[in-house]
Order: structure tokens, then sequence, then C-alpha cells
């Protein structure tokens, strides 16, 4: 699994390529400053010419990053298109005090 982090500024962006991986064999997790992206792949595709008993062909990944600023958790959004998955975190605004 390929993952990229970018900052353009208002939102961190991540870039995941998940080939192989259904949408619902994804787990995104966003935190206020974590971002966790979890997937399980039960290969379908993938026969082999002699099953081995009790084995599995199942890939897994876990990816977990701390982010540096806060975001706004319930601003988060997720696409998955052509193997490629986006996941599109809002910094979350900065309160000011009062007075200033």
């Amino acid at each position: 699994i390929t993952i990229e982090m970018g900052d353009p500024g208002d939102a961190y962006i991540a870039v995941a390529v998940v080939t192989g991986y259904r949408p619902e064999d994804l787990k995104i997790s966003a935190e206020p400053r974590r971002l966790t992206i979890c997937g399980l792949s039960c290969a379908e595709g993938t026969e082999s010419s002699r099953p081995q008993e009790g084995s599995q062909n199942d890939e897994r990944f876990y990816f977990s990053v701390s982010l540096p600023t806060e975001i706004d958790t319930a601003a988060v959004s997720a696409d998955i298109r052509r193997d490629v998955l986006n996941v599109r975190l809002p910094k979350a605004l900065a309160h000011s005090e009062p007075g200033e």
C-alpha cells in the first residue's frame, strides 16, 4: 500500500493506492490529531493450483499518522475511485480569544 500525505493549506490530504481492496474492506478513523486507515483484503481473484488447508490469502495493512494540528473530525470525507482512496481532513478553525 502506498500512502502519501499532503498539506495544501486548509486541509490535510491522504492519498492511498488500495488495489485489491473493496470500500467495505477499508476502515478510516479520524481523531482530532490522528488519521488511521486499516484494510483487509480477501484476495478473491487469486487462486492457487494447490490450496493448503487452513491457509488464507488475506492481506492486511495498518497506517496511522499523527497530525501537527487539529482537524475538524465532523467534516472529514473519503472517496475511492479506480483503486485510489482520497481522504480530506479539514483543519479545525483556530478560535480567537475575546479582544483579539
